[in-house]
């Protein structure tokens, strides 16, 4: 398994690798050319803007929820979510936050009576600037 300062790679794929940090797993992308230790490395180059950002991409992603869902849906103290997988694109310097209900909050009232669908899915775009975008 190859190793880096993100420690040693999860999984090792054609396009990518996979580490875990605390509970998130961090995908560097591997493009078809080049050398893959190099292609790492640039990822963990931007790992800490990217790591840094999660605070502004889960308050981006509770706020979606409130507006598809209604703002009274989300009454928590915005843990609701949590981010599970962050995709780096090492020639782009971006990355993609997969979002999902985070298993360990848990309402400090009755919770609604409705809740996101099970195949819901967030997914948040973090560009190169730093810019913030929720996909489609």
């Amino acid at each position: 398994m190859a190793r880096s300062k993100l420690g040693g790679a999860l999984g090792v794929y054609i396009d990518r690798l996979e580490f875990q940090v605390d509970r998130v797993l961090v995908n560097i992308e591997i493009p078809q050319h080049g050398n893959r230790t190099e292609w790492v490395a640039q990822g963990e180059k931007v790992f800490d803007e990217v790591w840094g950002a999660i605070p502004d991409v889960l308050s981006l992603g509770e706020g979606m929820l409130g507006q598809e869902f209604g703002e009274d849906w989300i009454e928590g103290d915005g843990k609701f979510l949590s981010v599970y997988g962050i995709w780096i694109n090492p020639t782009t310097s971006s990355a993609a936050y997969h979002l999902a209900e985070n298993p360990d909050f848990r309402w400090p009232t009755t919770p609604p009576v409705h809740s996101i669908p099970e195949d819901y899915e967030i997914w948040i775009r973090r560009d190169s600037k730093g810019i913030l975008s929720i996909e489609d």
